[in-house]
């Protein structure tokens, strides 16, 4: 879970989070890049980024495997697909 911006002491990945942002510029699909949900409890996470129009009706919000994947409450409570991306979407290929 992310709290203030960070996960316990694991920032998020900007390197996933720059991939992404070349990949929309190519590809001219809708990313928000770094999104922020609220818990029902009130508690807010942030996730590297936030596919429009991909995955479900909310779209699918995507954090990383090895520090997101149990943290998917707050994504399915807030009706958005979950996806939790290895490293090597750090680089943008398009191929």
């Amino acid at each position: 879970m992310c709290t203030n911006g960070d996960r316990n002491g694991c920032p998020l990945d900007g390197e996933i989070m720059d991939a992404w942002r070349r990949a929309v510029d190519d590809l001219g699909i809708g990313v928000e890049i770094l999104l922020t949900l609220k818990t029902q409890n009130g508690d807010v996470e942030f996730f590297e980024g936030h596919v429009l129009k991909f995955g479900g009706p909310k779209g699918t919000v995507f954090g990383i495997i090895e520090v997101d994947k149990t943290t998917t409450q707050s994504r399915t409570e807030n009706g958005h697909f979950v996806s939790d991306l290895g490293l090597g979407y750090r680089q943008y290929d398009r191929q």
